[in-house]
């Protein structure tokens, strides 16, 4: 039977709504006060926001971990302090780019790649975020590091004088607002972002994903039935079946004996198709990592 109070909630987050707005909202509706929203998605931004429920709050870190997948606008001929609409003016410049022009520097934007996050991100430094600092008016430049991202695909599917859209699938920690900015800074021209919908986190994605008017009209039996399983963000981790005495042993962290399975970083335990939590297999010892408590 499904369990309506541990699992995933997919919400198609609106534009001008906080990510934390958007999960209060959900928590009310929904009445379970357990939650927390995996990737914060920027007020401007909007599109897919997986909510965790109960037990699935401690599986966030897994889909913090995921792909993401973005359509963004870059306009260009303008330089902003947030690199998006929300910023001051900087920088402006009357060069447009031709679509052949940035077609030629994209390989630089693929692969492994240094990303420098943007000022206005939630960083720290020395102890602070950088938004708040940057917003005090100190310079911050020199103290943000650029750090390693993936950038799997990253492909124009509209061009226009003054604006390009893009469609970018990238790891954990990258900046699609930095992608503007280090693009415009590259083709002499300058650019920010203007439009920034969020299409896939991991396995969720906007099919999945409920508008919040549909969340302000429905019952909270409605959407208790959309949440899906706790294991949805685990697809890509190896299950193993332990029985129901095993099981009540493991639920209280005790390790097993299993003297014929190879070490195993991470599997996810299960005992007649339930979810007990995720361990670790060490010299035949299995051992418990994380139990969810689904009373």
């Amino acid at each position: 039977m499904k369990n309506l109070k541990h699992g995933w909630f997919v919400l198609n987050k609106p534009q001008h709504m906080t990510s934390m707005k958007a999960l209060s909202i959900l928590k009310r509706a929904i009445g379970i006060k357990k939650a927390g929203h995996a990737g914060t998605l920027d007020p401007l931004a909007y599109g897919v926001l997986p909510i965790a429920f109960g037990e699935a709050t401690k599986l966030i870190p897994y889909a913090q971990d995921a792909h993401k997948k973005y359509r963004f606008i870059v306009a260009w001929g303008e330089e902003r302090t947030t690199d998006d609409l929300e910023g001051e003016i900087v920088a402006t410049s009357t060069i447009r780019p031709e679509l052949h022009e940035i077609e030629a520097i994209l390989p630089q934007f693929l692969g492994k790649i240094m990303q420098k996050p943007p000022a206005f991100s939630a960083i720290k430094i020395d102890g602070e975020r950088a938004y708040d600092l940057a917003r005090k008016g100190h310079d911050i430049a020199d103290k943000i590091k650029a750090k390693e991202i993936e950038v799997f695909a990253l492909n124009i599917v509209d061009h226009q004088p003054n604006q390009t859209t893009f469609i970018a699938d990238v790891s954990k920690g990258s900046y699609v607002r930095s992608f503007a900015h280090d693009m415009g800074r590259l083709l002499g021209c300058y650019g920010h972002v203007v439009d920034l919908e969020r299409l896939e986190v991991g396995c969720f994605d906007l099919k999945l994903a409920v508008m919040l008017d549909s969340v302000y009209s429905s019952t909270s039996e409605y959407l208790r039935s959309q949440i899906l399983p706790l294991e949805t963000v685990l697809d890509d981790i190896l299950a193993l079946a332990i029985s129901r005495e095993d099981a009540a042993k493991f639920c209280h962290g005790q390790s097993l004996n299993l003297p014929n399975h190879s070490d195993t970083e991470i599997v996810m335990v299960k005992t007649e198709n339930t979810l007990l939590g995720l361990a670790c297999i060490l010299e035949g010892t299995l051992i418990p990592k994380r139990i969810f408590n689904l009373n």
